[in-house]
């Protein structure tokens, strides 16, 4: 699997060496996933700071009623960090899995492949055609 970091920094040098193995590959989608993972995971961070925060002010907290109106606030910015944490896994599950279909990247030596028909008809007819055998494809 190829690193996320090395798609990061560079995504044109990846991209045209994909292609020279005949291989579009979506780094537009996992670049996008990418920076909405960071995104999530930077709110997520955020939340739980905050969450921390006013843990402290509740045991510091003299007034029950205050107390009480934290601890409320508190569940809510839980449920909000248990759907953000879900939509984490969810946008990972996502992105390993287009990473994973991406092979890895060929040396720079290797030509690229020509896929275009009148390549291969030229390639097929530089072909010695062994004795005897019939290539007729016609019908």
């Amino acid at each position: 699997m190829l690193d996320l970091q090395l798609i990061r920094d560079q995504t044109e040098a990846v991209g045209a060496a994909l292609a020279r193995r005949g291989i579009e590959p979506p780094l537009g989608e996992i670049l996008r996933l990418d920076r909405e993972r960071r995104n999530l995971l930077t709110d997520v961070e955020t939340l739980k700071a905050e969450r921390n925060r006013v843990s402290k002010e509740i045991g510091r907290a003299n007034d029950a009623e205050a107390r009480q109106a934290k601890i409320e606030a508190m569940r809510q910015t839980g449920e909000q960090i248990d759907t953000l944490d879900e939509r984490v896994r969810s946008v990972e599950t996502e992105l390993h899995a287009l990473l994973a279909g991406i092979p890895n990247l060929p040396d720079a030596d290797v030509p690229g492949i020509n896929l275009r028909l009148d390549n291969l008809i030229a390639v097929v007819d530089a072909l010695p055609l062994a004795q005897g055998i019939n290539f007729d494809v016609s019908g």
